[in-house]
């Protein structure tokens, strides 16, 4: 998708000035801009949720984002070795636009909706001691007769050193 505009000579030698034809979808893309800038959406939002969105149309290979299949969208997250956070934003990315152009009434058929569910990865937290000597708390009444609700009830008589 480009077109030549015209020859330059640069270094003794004839350079083409190439002008890149934007595809169909940068319109759409700058539609759903207005939209995030609207919304009150960072500056660096918008840069990375366009450049995301761009990135991911190109990779289908779709003249317009209203073509791309939910199994398109899938084999695109699928094709990738990113970062779990990596990941949750270019999917949040993609979620976002169709749902802003599934509420405005541009398509009915919102392809992110059969998206696989995210899920976080869990890290677990190095073990330094029971509760208590992780806050600094070396004394706590003991609470074994106290029911679901009796601490409320403690009030203040808890001890800190």
């Amino acid at each position: 998708m480009q077109s030549i505009m015209g020859t330059q000579r640069r270094a003794g030698q004839n350079v083409q000035i190439v002008r890149h034809n934007r595809p169909s979808w940068c319109a759409e893309i700058a539609a759903y801009t207005l939209h995030m800038q609207a919304a009150g959406s960072s500056a660096l939002t918008v840069l990375v949720r366009c450049h995301q969105l761009e990135r991911a149309f190109a990779w289908t290979g779709a003249k317009s984002p209203w073509q791309i299949s939910d199994e398109q969208i899938i084999a695109y997250l699928a094709s990738h070795d990113w970062a779990p956070e990596t990941r949750k934003s270019v999917r949040a990315a993609l979620r976002g636009f169709y749902a802003w152009a599934e509420d405005s009434g541009i398509i009915t058929d919102n392809p992110t909706r059969r998206l696989p569910r995210s899920w976080p990865i869990r890290h677990q937290r190095p073990q330094t001691g029971s509760g208590s000597e992780a806050l600094g708390v070396d004394h706590l009444p003991d609470q074994s007769h106290i029911g679901r609700y009796g601490m409320a009830a403690l009030g203040g008589s808890l001890t800190f050193k």
